[in-house]
């Protein structure tokens, strides 16, 4: 049985503006695993799990964005939720965390009848994005597709769930009439995303040591502070009602693509202002000390001049009330 048959939870993304973004880039994302959740106390399970709020997911939206944290409200794994019905859902995870992940919910299931699956070899993520354009992309036809817009930010485009041997071609059936672009060596997903500025899997979000609020979760919707306590709530909640958040993700842009291999972020000074994290060609994310690149944005390193910039999805209002833009 196909367990994407008669999928109801996305049609709200059938209500869009009247223009279709151009330029659509298709893309299997082959650093992302999906775990099938399934069983009658699956959403209370998680609740008590995850940052964000469950019951997202029974007011018409088809995913939602959220970490799962340690006891010391330090992220573990980052993931998106997809609702396929009351009692199924997939989580989409990175690659490399995926086996973790699965041990991490088996511990605090306990009794609970609920199922977990890898269904690293059944299904895969893609993802059709607009570089060009931030309007949503419109569905024509959803058929039997688990599909949604990237519930963090919409810049990011459309995620789609296809079976494992599925190409690029069976998305034409999803948005017909409209020409879907393979991407490239030189510009793909990851580009695209490291230049918004949005982290994702291990390599931004250091497992056990990166903190939400630092990496922008509040930004993207991946945060709730109305809903119940969860494992590493306490931290969290105190950090966002101080206010006191002086590093985050930003992204990086630099003439030249940057060595492989660790490296400080430097000002023109000298100063360390922050750390890297994933790179993509002339483009990076760093931990970054936001009063030092708010002065001056310019940074070094290893010798290569760069720039940093604040994202235009981000407030213009950050905690202690630091005005970013006008």
């Amino acid at each position: 049985m196909n367990v994407l048959h008669k999928i109801v939870r996305c049609q709200p993304l059938r209500t869009f503006t009247t223009s279709q973004p151009t330029n659509l880039f298709v893309e299997q994302l082959s650093e992302r695993s999906l775990i099938r959740l399934q069983g009658e106390e699956v959403r209370p399970f998680l609740q008590g799990l995850i940052t964000n709020d469950i019951n997202h997911l029974h007011k018409g939206h088809p995913a939602v964005y959220t970490l799962f944290l340690n006891k010391q409200g330090r992220i573990l794994y980052d993931a998106i939720i997809y609702s396929k019905s009351e009692d199924t859902l997939f989580l989409e995870c990175d690659k490399e965390s995926s086996s973790d992940l699965r041990r991490h919910l088996r511990m605090y299931r306990l009794r609970k009848k609920i199922d977990i699956d890898c269904l690293q070899g059944e299904f895969s993520p893609w993802v059709v994005f607009s570089p060009d354009s931030s309007d949503p992309i419109k569905v024509s036809n959803g058929g039997n597709f688990l599909y949604c817009q990237d519930p963090r930010l919409k810049d990011l485009g459309l995620r789609v769930i296809l079976p494992k041997s599925s190409e690029a071609g069976v998305l034409k059936t999803l948005i017909p009439g409209q020409t879907l672009d393979q991407t490239t060596d030189n510009f793909d997903y990851k580009y695209h995303r490291i230049g918004l500025g949005v982290g994702e899997g291990v390599l931004d979000h250091l497992p056990g040591k990166a903190f939400p609020l630092e990496s922008n979760a509040d930004f993207l919707h991946g945060v709730s502070f109305q809903k119940g306590c969860y494992l590493g709530q306490e931290l969290t909640a105190r950090t966002y009602h101080t206010g006191v958040i002086r590093k985050r993700l930003l992204p990086l842009s630099f003439q030249k693509p940057l060595p492989d291999g660790e490296a400080k972020v430097v000002n023109v000074s000298g100063t360390s202002v922050g750390a890297l994290r994933s790179k993509a060609g002339k483009r990076a994310l760093g931990l970054m000390r936001v009063e030092n690149v708010m002065k001056t944005p310019d940074i070094l390193v290893d010798g290569e001049p760069g720039n940093v910039s604040i994202p235009d999805w981000w407030p213009k209002v950050l905690p202690k009330r630091v005005t970013l833009r006008e």
